[in-house]
């Protein structure tokens, strides 16, 4: 005679890989959110390097002379100074007109990102840079990876006139 209902060896197998599916889930989910998060950290420093890039240029083109230190100001023909400065895991872009502050913007980094501002040598004074690069020891799994970027911009290019031929 057959009993309808299960043995107790039945249901601790049950049990047994009802465990080990859900430890293989959870694992799995650790590792899709973990992938997820370095995915849009990734993208938000494309767009921040892309917004800074643009920005960067557009003002330098537009500069009439540029000074750099630890930062870099660029001095428009209307009598606004460009400021960027690179501390605390940003760039930040301020727009002067005399001593007020007239926008202001920032660019995040990753923390372990290094940023420096200089004029090319070989550029004649016509070119400033801005370098980004990972820091030292930045290299550990548990850090966001540093997009290395250098953005070089051409200082008054949107000022000079055209050579006529």
């Amino acid at each position: 005679m057959k009993r309808p209902g299960k043995s107790l060896m039945e249901m601790l197998l049950l049990i047994s890989i009802l465990t080990v599916i859900m430890s293989l889930v959870a694992t799995t989910l650790v590792a899709v959110f973990k992938t997820d998060r370095q995915i849009r950290q990734d993208l938000d420093q494309q767009t921040a390097l892309a917004r800074l890039g643009s920005k960067f240029r557009a003002d330098a083109h537009a500069a009439a002379a540029c000074q750099v230190g630890v930062e870099c100001e660029l001095t428009l023909a209307d009598g606004r100074v460009i400021r960027y400065s690179a501390k605390d895991r940003k760039i930040t872009r301020e727009v002067r007109r005399g001593n007020s502050v007239e926008h202001r913007d920032a660019f995040l980094l990753p923390a372990t990102a290094t940023a420096r501002f200089d004029l090319p040598a070989q550029s004649q004074g016509h070119l400033v840079r801005l370098s980004i690069q990972p820091a030292e020891n930045s290299d550990r799994a548990y850090l966001t990876p540093v997009r290395p970027a250098i953005i070089d911009a051409a200082i008054g290019l949107g000022r000079r006139p055209e050579a006529t031929p």
